[in-house]
C-alpha cells in the first residue's frame, strides 16, 4: 500500500508539473 501510495503521490506532483 505504501508502494502505492508513493506511486500516487509521485503521478499527482507530475501532473502539477505538467500543469
Amino acid at each position: 500500500t505504501r508502494i502505492l501510495a508513493m506511486d500516487d503521490d509521485l503521478r499527482t506532483k507530475a501532473n502539477e508539473c505538467i500543469q
